[in-house]
């Protein structure tokens, strides 16, 4: 087989990993018997190495040539493409340590942090930036998803699962009627730990 220049195929320059890109052999008016995808080094997931068409992924970063041998049964072309995969941001985040009160409540609401990006989405939502102060918080347990970018727009995510305590139930009773300057009794119940009362 003799070498000729008539294959090429267009690569974008660089992607993030875990993410793919489709390639496509361009062999002008020469009619192709076999194609091979190769990547150097090893580590793209090429879908169909033998094919004019194939998806090429990228589950690690790095510097990749990709390369492509067009075969038309007398003659070979060979051409290359070098694609540079940059690594995805390590996104964490920082939330209650234990289960939170529901609303209405006088303390709390739900606080969280996230960290190793440079923006951040929180869903649902959806609320932007590193921090959030949610008021009133949730009033059932939910799971919150925070999506973080780089500067290069790669991303990662993190998830929290956020447990609420139920509801609590609260009742009083009392006589309706009391005369002036005797005792009586109120009496509350519930699934409350604490009871204060106020009134005149």
């Amino acid at each position: 087989f003799s070498q000729a220049s008539w294959a090429s195929f267009v690569l974008t320059d660089t992607l993030c990993e875990g993410t793919s890109v489709n390639v496509m052999a361009n062999t002008g008016t020469i009619s192709v018997v076999g194609y091979t995808w190769s990547s150097t080094p090893l580590g793209p997931v090429i879908a169909a190495p033998n094919s004019s068409l194939s998806s090429i992924s990228f589950p690690s970063s790095g510097t990749f040539t990709i390369d492509l041998l067009a075969d038309d049964g007398s003659s070979t072309s060979s051409y290359s493409n070098v694609i540079n995969i940059l690594s995805n941001p390590v996104v964490g985040l920082l939330g209650p340590s234990g289960p939170i009160c529901p609303p209405p409540t006088n303390i709390g609401g739900l606080y969280m942090m996230g960290y190793g990006a440079n923006s951040y989405t929180w869903m649902p939502g959806p609320y932007y930036g590193s921090t959030v102060s949610i008021f009133p918080q949730p009033s059932s347990n939910i799971s919150y998803t925070l999506t973080g970018e780089d500067a290069y727009g790669c991303s990662d995510t993190e998830e929290v699962y956020i447990q609420v305590y139920p509801i609590p139930s609260v009742f009083a009773s009392a006589p309706s009627v009391v005369c002036s300057g005797i005792s009586n009794c109120f009496t509350a119940g519930g699934s409350l730990a604490i009871y204060v009362w106020s009134g005149p």
